[in-house]
Formats: C-alpha cells, structure tokens, sequence
C-alpha cells in the first residue's frame, strides 16, 4: 500500500481499513463502478469495437483527466506565478468533459465566467482559491 502521511498515524490508520484482500476487492469495485457511471454517459456504438473503446473509454477518460487537470500541473504552462485555470484553455477543456460530468463542468464554467470582463475579453487566468470576482480591480 502506498499513502500520504505519517506511516505511524495514517499508515496504520489505512492499514487497518484497506489493509485485507476483502477491502480491497472492495475498493477496486468502487473504483470500477465509479468508471463505468462516468464513462457511460455518452456511448458510441460503430462496426469497429476498437473505435468504439477508443471512443467511449480512452477518448472521455482524456477528456475528464484534460477536466480535471485542466493543464495546472505543468510549469511550462503555468509558470511561477501561474498557479490558476488559463481562461482559453479550461473553457475549451469542458467542451469534452460536458456530457460526462455536467454539474461540475458547469460550477466549473460559473467559476470561469467570473474572469469575463465587459469588453468581452477575460482575464488570462482564474485562481480558485483567491479569486473574488467582487474585488476585482483594473
């Protein structure tokens, strides 16, 4: 097993929930169902049944971890300072991510649309954690 944490405080604390083939089975069913009820939203049914795993599972798994990550994790991307989701691109990412997961790709865009400006342009990017649209100043 591997975790974050102190091994003497989480890792026993882990160890003794996930630490038996029965937990683990369990877990590994929760995870799998979790999958199939985010990737079978939308399914695509062609003569090809190597086309239509690539489209029903890799390309919406790409599609959520693009969601998810939204490019945040690259320094190249994001640089020092850029620590928030890129206004272009994360508004662009949930176009793949809306028929899968749609309560979050919208609190997604709610957010988002708080970095729109009135001339119709927005801001490079907006930080979840210290961005208050209110206290906005230009």
């Amino acid at each position: 097993m591997l975790g974050v944490g102190h091994a003497g405080k989480e890792g026993k604390k882990a160890r003794k929930e996930f630490g038996s083939f029965k937990s683990a089975d369990r877990e590994y069913a929760n995870i799998s169902r979790h999958w199939r009820e985010r990737l079978s939203s939308l399914q695509v049914e062609t003569p090809d049944g190597d086309m239509n795993h690539m489209l029903n599972v890799w390309g919406a798994y790409n599609s959520l971890m693009t969601f998810y990550w939204c490019r945040s994790a690259s320094l190249v991307y994001s640089g020092d300072e850029r620590d928030g989701f890129g206004f272009r691109d994360t508004v662009q990412d949930l176009m793949g991510a809306s028929s899968l997961v749609p309560d979050e790709v919208r609190a997604r865009l709610e957010l988002m649309l708080t970095g729109q400006e009135s001339n119709g342009g927005a801001r490079p990017e907006v930080k979840p954690f210290s961005h208050y649209p209110e206290k906005l100043s230009y």
